[in-house]
């Protein structure tokens, strides 16, 4: 199960899932205690794809969402 994070009611700081914890501003998840760097398009991605759970995410939504208008092909 996904858990919320949040600061106040109004504002998502992070994700829980598991032993992760993903903390949105500082774009990092962690293990338990321990920081797992990540890359800024996995750490994007996974914001999507927690964000939608339960939910079908389109190939073009998450394109768009992860690599905006950059142009993103099958081959890239």
């Amino acid at each position: 199960m996904i858990e919320a994070a949040p600061s106040s009611p109004d504002a998502v700081e992070g994700y829980v899932f598991g032993p992760f914890r993903l903390d949105i501003r500082k774009r990092m998840l962690y293990s338990g205690s321990l920081p797992t760097p990540i890359p800024e398009r996995v750490c994007q991605t996974l914001i999507v794809l927690i964000r939608g759970a339960g939910a079908v995410i389109s190939r073009e939504v998450l394109a768009h969402e992860v690599w905006g208008d950059s142009g993103v092909t099958d081959t890239n």
